[in-house]
């Protein structure tokens, strides 16, 4: 007997109906916002950032726009729309400064771990290098303040709202709809355990699996954006995010399938779902969109600043 996390059919109907209902969302053109927040140092070589090399165990002094170019070598793949990597060029940015604004570091306000900061490729591209330079200074704020703009690969149907997630209400992190991005990178993923492997990774919870198979994945709650939130598994509650990190999964959303000898677990979407959907934003980009037009529907009521140091050179 078959055992479902995510319901199929409603996932079939939204991913039909998501590129008719995205496109009446798309907000216009936004204009330079007057508020002025000085968000980085900055010295005789320009505006600066220190990076945590945690390989080599140092602090790194770089120009931030060098620091972008090589976060977005490292995020992006070769031969997307250039607008997409102009508004994740943006988004680099904003997380940057909003990082620095808030003190989220001790004693450096960049780190190397990806599910904070950002990695970096050893050397940028020349496309991204040139994303950087267009966009130079350009941020999202959010009330005069810089904007978390996070983003992840892909989603399925919906973003996820943050306060989900997180708890704490951040009004652009909300759930929305994403185009179809069933053709595209990331998007689904299958993983394949032995049932005493997948018994074995919840061998530190008080999990009763009995020989009953079907009864091993009971009752499952989702979130918003269409994601495992609570779910049953031998009797005990997990929040989905546990399930993910013992299981290495790369989605909240994802179906379990168990048969005799094996479980078969779908995963639908890649990364946070909070955010941009990159996938969606090269589709939006490939239609015509620009790199402001995309920023603006995955962070509804923010504006485009430049950074105070920048307007004074």
């Amino acid at each position: 007997m078959k055992n479902y996390v995510c319901l199929f059919g409603a996932v079939f109907l939204w991913c039909v109906l998501m590129p008719a209902l995205v496109k009446p969302a798309i907000a216009g053109q936004a204009v330079e916002n007057t508020n002025e927040s000085e968000v980085v140092s900055t010295g005789d070589s320009g505006v600066s950032v220190c990076y945590f090399d945690s390989f080599i165990n140092q602090k790194i002094n770089m120009g931030l726009e060098n620091y972008v170019a090589r976060a977005l070598s490292f995020l992006m793949p070769e031969n997307i729309p250039y607008e997409t990597l102009k508004a994740q060029a943006v988004a680099i940015r904003s997380v940057v400064c909003y990082r620095y604004e808030n003190n989220e570091h001790e004693s450096f306000y960049l780190c190397s771990d990806p599910e904070h900061c950002f990695s970096l490729a050893a050397y940028p591209r020349e496309d991204c290098v040139k994303a950087a330079e267009e966009t130079a200074g350009v941020i999202l704020t959010w009330e005069g303040k810089a904007a978390l703009a996070l983003s992840h690969l892909s989603s399925l149907i919906k973003t996820e709202n943050y306060e989900t997630v997180y708890g704490k209400k951040i009004p652009y992190l909300v759930s929305l709809p994403v185009y179809d991005e069933k053709d595209m990178p990331g998007y689904k993923t299958t993983v394949k355990l032995t049932v005493e492997d997948f018994k074995g990774a919840f061998s530190d919870y008080s999990v009763v699996f009995n020989d009953d198979k079907e009864k091993w994945i009971g009752k499952t709650e989702f979130t918003q954006g269409g994601r495992v939130y609570i779910t049953e598994i031998g009797g005990l509650r997990f929040k989905g995010s546990t399930v993910a990190r013992l299981l290495g999964l790369k989605s909240l959303c994802f179906s379990i399938d168990i048969n005799e000898d094996e479980v078969v677990i779908q995963t639908y979407g890649n990364g946070s779902g909070i955010g941009m959907s990159r996938n969606t934003a090269v589709l939006m980009a490939k239609e015509g969109e620009d790199y402001k037009k995309i920023l603006e529907y995955f962070y509804p009521g923010t504006s485009f600043s430049v950074i105070k140091a920048y307007k004074q050179n």
